[in-house]
């Protein structure tokens, strides 16, 4: 889960301290797919592990007044 903060993707999967030394580049492959090199993956096999993994990633958002 990823969120695009003050110009840099941020993995929410990490803590936010982890989050500030650890780099996301956005990457095309030789397919053409595109993927995030360096973000966490996780996988769910019920909608209770969806949700609880929703909520850590929402947890580390970064929220400032505009």
């Amino acid at each position: 889960m990823l969120e695009l903060y003050n110009d840099r993707l941020q993995d929410l999967f990490v803590s936010p301290a982890e989050a500030l030394s650890k780099r996301i580049e956005i990457k095309k492959d030789k397919k053409g797919l595109v993927f995030a090199q360096g973000a966490e993956t996780k996988e769910a096999t019920s909608a209770g592990e969806l949700f609880a993994l929703f909520e850590q990633g929402c947890a580390n958002r970064r929220i400032a007044a505009t």
